[in-house]
C-alpha cells in the first residue's frame, strides 16, 4: 500500500458541481493521495467532466445504481491508501484539508476518526448560516447515539476501521452514515477539528424532504443498534435521544403552523424523556408565549387608550 490517502468521490446526478469538487482536492496542500470518483450510473456524463482534468491520481469506477452506501464501499474496496476520506460531489474541501487531518494521524497513532467542522453554502455556492454542531472527542458513542454531528465528508479514517467495524451497511438507503459511525464508536477513538475544512452544500426542499421517513430510519437504526451493543450506550444518553426524537416532532409541527394543543404534548413527552433538554424547554414556551403577550399588549393598549 503505497499511498498515504485514498479520497472517495459517490457521484449520482450532481455532474453541475462535480468539477468544482474535483478542483478542491486537486487543489489539497498534501499530494499524496488518489481521488476514485465512483460513478453510481449517474444520468449525467462523468467521463465528459473527468477528462476536463489531467491529473493521474484521478480514478474513474463507474457500476450499476447501488445506492450511496454501495458507492462508497466500492472505493474503500478499491482503494489502495491507507487513510481513507469522503467527499460527496457537491461538496468542496478547503486546501489544507487532507495536510491537517494526516499530520494528526500521523502523530496519534490512538486516533482512528479524525472530523472537522463544516461551512454550509446554498447551490449557488454562496456561503450562508448555517447549523454549527458542538465536536466531540475521544469514545464519543453517547454523543453520537444522541445525534450524527459527523459530516461524511469532513471524515478520515484509517483503513484498518473497516475492518473492525465492518463496510457502511448497504440495505439502508437513508442515515447510513449514522448507522456507521455507531458501529465504529464502539471501538475507535475520534479526534475532531473545530474548524471548517468542507463546504457543504444544502438544495432547496433538502430540510423538509423526506423528515418524517428520515426520523423514523433513525430510530430503527438505533433499536437495531441496541440488540447487539446496546449495553454500551449510557441511560442519560438513551434519554437524550428520545427527547430529541419528541421535541424534533415538537419543532415540525410548528414549522407546519400547528397550534398549541398539538405542540406542547411533543415537547412535554420529550421534557418527559430528559427535563434538562433546554430546546424542549424552549420550544414550550414558543407555544405559550404568543397567547401571553397578545394578553399583555391589548392591556396595554387598553390602559393607553384610557389615559
Amino acid at each position: 500500500m503505497d499511498l498515504k490517502v485514498s479520497v472517495v468521490m459517490p457521484v449520482y446526478d450532481t455532474e453541475s458541481y462535480l468539477s468544482t469538487a474535483v478542483r478542491s482536492v486537486l487543489a489539497q496542500t498534501f499530494t499524496d493521495f488518489e481521488l476514485l470518483v465512483l460513478d453510481d450510473e449517474s444520468p449525467g456524463d462523468v467521463p465528459a467532466v473527468l477528462r476536463t482534468f489531467d491529473d493521474p491520481r484521478i480514478r474513474y469506477l463507474r457500476h450499476q445504481n447501488g445506492g450511496p452506501a454501495y458507492t462508497r464501499n466500492q472505493g474503500v474496496l478499491h482503494g489502495r491508501g491507507r487513510y481513507v476520506a469522503f467527499l460527496d460531489s457537491d461538496d468542496e474541501w478547503l486546501p489544507e484539508k487532507l495536510e491537517i487531518q494526516v499530520a494528526l494521524l500521523d502523530a496519534r497513532p490512538d486516533v482512528h476518526v479524525v472530523y472537522t467542522q463544516r461551512q454550509t453554502m446554498d447551490e449557488r455556492g454562496r456561503t450562508v448560516p448555517g447549523f454549527r454542531p458542538r465536536l466531540h472527542e475521544g469514545f464519543i458513542l453517547d454523543e453520537l447515539y444522541v445525534d450524527n454531528f459527523i459530516c461524511m465528508s469532513s471524515a478520515m479514517l484509517r483503513r484498518e476501521v473497516f475492518e473492525a467495524a465492518g463496510l457502511i451497511d448497504e440495505n439502508l438507503r437513508m442515515s447510513e452514515d449514522f448507522d456507521f459511525w455507531l458501529r465504529v464508536a464502539c471501538a475507535h477513538r475520534f479526534a475532531a477539528i473545530d474548524e471548517p475544512l468542507v463546504r457543504y452544500r444544502t438544495h432547496s426542499g433538502q430540510v423538509s424532504r423526506d423528515v418524517e421517513r428520515r426520523v423514523r430510519v433513525v430510530w430503527e437504526i438505533r433499536r437495531e443498534f441496541d440488540k447487539a451493543h446496546g449495553h454500551l450506550v449510557s441511560r442519560t444518553a438513551r434519554r437524550r435521544a428520545r427527547a430529541l426524537h419528541h421535541s424534533g416532532k415538537g419543532f415540525r409541527a410548528e414549522l407546519a403552523g400547528a397550534g398549541f394543543g398539538v405542540v406542547a404534548p411533543h415537547y412535554l413527552q420529550a421534557l418527559a424523556s430528559y427535563p434538562l433538554d433546554e430546546f424542549s424547554w424552549r420550544g414550550l414556551a414558543r407555544t405559550m408565549l404568543p397567547a401571553w403577550g397578545l394578553s399583555l399588549l391589548r392591556r396595554i393598549r387598553s390602559r393607553g387608550e384610557g389615559a
